[in-house]
């Protein structure tokens, strides 16, 4: 299986991420790519992923689970905090599996001005969850971010295509459980 590769000096110094003011962070969006852990939840038998419908730019809709990395945060341990963060499901690194990495230019944001493109680069994971999982992940998602009255609503790949899904979840959907040599 892949896995992405870290490498941090032995000698690394930790960093502290910090809350950067709105006009601030607007020029970091305007100026740097952002780095993100998104989770797609699935059923590997029923080849099933589950999706949330975000509230918010710039993948608003039917999108993954995640968030941005901490600067020197391992990826999967980014996958597991942005996961308990956006669902109240503690979820131990190893669970987590790496699948890609995603760049996308979004045409707009949600913080101001809204009308500026943002480019993010997204370590995709997949986590195979429980129906208990599933259920409480579903019913724990962050108001702020999510349509949380929907849950975590399943596909096919038929269903994913009739929802008009971002063709990017399609990609992931053909890479998990279409390409022979992913796991």
């Amino acid at each position: 299986m892949l896995q992405p590769s870290f490498y941090k000096d032995d000698d690394a110094r930790p960093s502290t991420p910090i809350f950067l003011p709105e006009k601030t962070y607007a020029s970091v969006l305007d100026s740097l790519i952002i780095v993100s852990a998104d989770i797609i939840p699935i059923d590997r038998e029923r080849k099933i992923v589950y999706l949330a419908t975000r509230k918010v730019k710039p993948c608003s809709g039917l999108w993954l689970i995640g968030g941005r990395m901490f600067v020197g945060e391992n990826e999967k341990a980014a996958a597991a905090r942005c996961f308990a963060r956006e669902t109240s499901l503690k979820i131990p690194d190893e669970r987590f599996g790496f699948v890609s990495m995603h760049r996308y230019f979004f045409r707009d944001r949600k913080e101001a001005p809204q009308n500026h493109a943002t480019d993010h680069l997204a370590y995709n994971f997949t986590i195979k969850l429980t129906p208990t999982e599933i259920r409480e992940a579903g019913s724990h998602l962050d108001p702020e971010e999510y349509e949380a009255s929907k849950g975590l609503i399943a596909f096919d790949r038929q269903e994913l295509i009739s929802a008009g899904v971002h063709r990017a979840i399609l990609d992931l959907y053909d890479t998990i459980f279409l390409q022979a040599d992913f796991f």
